[in-house]
C-alpha cells in the first residue's frame, strides 16, 4: 500500500513539474516563441512578453503600440541556422485594427515584422525586432 502512495506521489510531482515548465514559456520552437510573445503584447501582459526576450541582447523598441490592436498573427517564414550557437529568424505578417493604422504613419493594416532569436541553454529568446 505504501508503494502505491509513493508511486502516486512521484507521478503527481512529475506532472506538476512538467506543467510548470511548459507554462513558463520560451521553450517551444522559434515560431511558438514569437506567437506567444505577440499574443502577450496584444493582451497587454508585458511582464509575460518580456519572458520571451533576451534582455542582454535585445536592441529593439518594444512594440507596445500593438496592445489590443492585433487582429491576426500569420507566421510567414521561419529559418534556423548556425553551428554551436543556434539562431533563427521568423517573419510575421500582422493584421492590425483600423484604429492603429489610421492614427499612425508607421503601421499598415497588414504589417510585416521580422524577429531574430537565439537559443540559450534551455529555450529560444527574441533578440531583435525589425518593422
Amino acid at each position: 500500500m505504501v508503494r502505491i502512495y509513493l508511486r502516486l506521489t512521484i507521478a503527481i510531482i512529475l506532472l506538476v513539474s512538467l506543467v510548470g515548465s511548459i507554462s513558463c514559456g520560451g521553450g517551444g520552437s522559434p515560431k511558438e516563441v514569437v506567437r506567444d510573445f505577440l499574443q502577450a503584447v496584444n493582451a497587454g501582459e508585458f511582464d509575460k512578453a518580456e519572458q520571451y526576450i533576451d534582455s542582454t541582447l535585445f536592441t529593439s523598441q518594444f512594440p507596445d503600440a500593438l496592445e489590443g490592436n492585433i487582429q491576426k498573427i500569420e507566421i510567414t517564414d521561419a529559418r534556423t541556422f548556425g553551428e554551436g550557437i543556434e539562431m533563427a529568424s521568423v517573419g510575421v505578417t500582422l493584421t492590425v485594427s483600423p484604429a492603429l493604422y489610421s492614427s499612425s504613419s508607421v503601421w499598415m493594416q497588414e504589417h510585416i515584422m521580422g524577429f531574430a532569436l537565439v537559443k540559450s541553454a534551455q529555450d529560444w529568446k527574441i533578440t531583435a525586432i525589425a518593422r
